[in-house]
């Protein structure tokens, strides 16, 4: 019987283990999540699948890991899975980094192409990727990045140029051989940056 002598067809079932998609952040090393290869006829043949990818991770963008196997009848089955390589951060500068006694604006801009929202440090949630946070008071202030993938990242920022506290000072004089010496004694909790004396500054 000729069907005898034939080789028998078998069919690959070739199924990926883990998820059909998977979210990287930048940089971030891509772990294989396994697959199974079972064919009708030939059985496992998980040791004989070729896994090809071109993944950077130093570059954000969509990239593809390509799992294909051939059977003893010659056919070939291929399969793809899809990494996505984001980039999720945020910075965090200051509206003023001179010594004020007024408020100062801690600015927030936020990269990331899956942002959801932002803990600001009062707890309250935002969706703007651009934000100037207002602050009245010297301290450590933490930001949160939430990424619709499941991604967070924390920043804090340390702010120490709002003083309110007013400069006090004393000035006495006293005439010596027709001469009059004035002494100037400034304080504060800074550093005291100039006396003024009529229209003369004294740094």
């Amino acid at each position: 019987n000729s069907s005898n002598s034939e080789k028998k067809h078998g069919e690959t079932k070739l199924t990926l283990k883990g998820r059909d998609t998977v979210y990287l952040d930048l940089y971030t090393s891509y772990d294989e999540e396994g697959f199974t290869a079972i064919d009708s006829v030939d059985g496992n043949l998980h040791s004989k699948v070729k896994i090809t990818h071109n993944i950077d991770n130093k570059t954000p963008g969509t990239y593809y890991i390509v799992y294909s196997v051939k059977n003893s009848a010659g056919i070939t089955t291929t399969i793809k899975r899809t990494v996505v390589v984001m980039k999720v951060d945020m910075t965090l500068s200051l509206s003023n980094y001179e010594y004020t006694n007024q408020s100062v604006g801690i600015k927030v801009d936020v990269s990331d192409e899956y942002f959801d929202y932002l803990l600001l440090p009062n707890g309250e949630k935002i969706e703007d990727k651009e934000y100037t946070y207002s602050i009245e008071e010297n301290g450590i202030y933490k930001f949160v990045l939430y990424n619709k993938k499941g991604f967070n990242i924390e920043k804090e920022i340390e702010i120490n140029n709002i003083d309110k506290e007013k400069p006090s000072g004393t000035c006495t004089g006293v005439i010596q051989n027709g001469k009059t010496i004035i002494n100037i004694n400034g304080k504060d909790n800074v550093k005291v940056k100039e006396y003024i004396l009529g229209k003369n500054k004294y740094t």
